[in-house]
């Protein structure tokens, strides 16, 4: 984990939940030209993207990243350029969702298990471009141990007004529409609560209630 974590606390973290964080970030970005002034200045000048894409992104970290690195793939390079989050943790509705937000990268610890995963759909030169920067284009999104599941990306951007939410058979037919905007909760969010609730001890659930 970067800063602003502490590195001590940031292994702590990672030791808990079964990983090690790479130094590396990324997400899909709708207009290139529109991305921070701070990371436009790790590439080209003047910048010359634009259009939809996908961005990788490092920050300095002692010991494991000392420079900052940046690589751009661009919407010809891409045959989604949305990533996808494909597979769910235990009792989710099998299938994928596209995934808009930051993702971190990381590497999952003997032991843990990756129930779902990142994939960036891209063609033979964005395949070239991320192996020469070490990525590759698949990568674990939820990560599971004993008693704890962790997300990489920015789940909690996800807005989800539940509009039939007071229908009978509302919740399974949300969770059965492929391409409905509620399907990243669905494949995701909310199975990971109910499995990490169904984890916990009578008691502490008696104290949830």
């Amino acid at each position: 984990m970067t800063e602003p974590t502490p590195a001590p606390v940031g292994l702590l973290f990672e030791d808990a939940f079964g990983f090690r964080a790479l130094p590396w970030t990324g997400r899909s970005v709708e207009d290139l030209a529109d991305i921070a002034p701070k990371i436009k200045e790790l590439g080209p000048d003047p910048w010359p993207y634009s259009g939809p894409g996908v961005i990788f992104v490092t920050s300095p970290v002692p010991g494991r990243a000392p420079d900052a690195e940046l690589v751009v793939l661009t919407q010809d390079m891409l045959e989604q350029w949305l990533p996808r989050v494909v597979g769910g943790p235990p009792g989710a509705v099998p299938g994928e969702s596209t995934f808009p937000r930051w993702f971190g990268l990381v590497r999952p610890r003997e032991g843990a298990t990756v129930d779902a995963w990142f994939e960036i759909r891209v063609n033979e030169q964005a395949a070239k471009a991320l192996a020469n920067a070490g990525l590759p284009t698949r990568f674990p999104a939820l990560i599971r141990t004993e008693r704890t599941l962790y997300f990489t990306g920015d789940g909690l951007g996800e807005g989800t007004p539940l509009r039939l939410k007071h229908v009978q058979g509302g919740a399974l037919f949300t969770r059965l529409v492929t391409g409905t905007e509620y399907r990243f909760m669905y494949q995701i969010l909310e199975p990971s609560i109910a499995w990490l609730l169904d984890r916990q001890p009578v008691e502490a659930r008696r104290e949830v209630d």
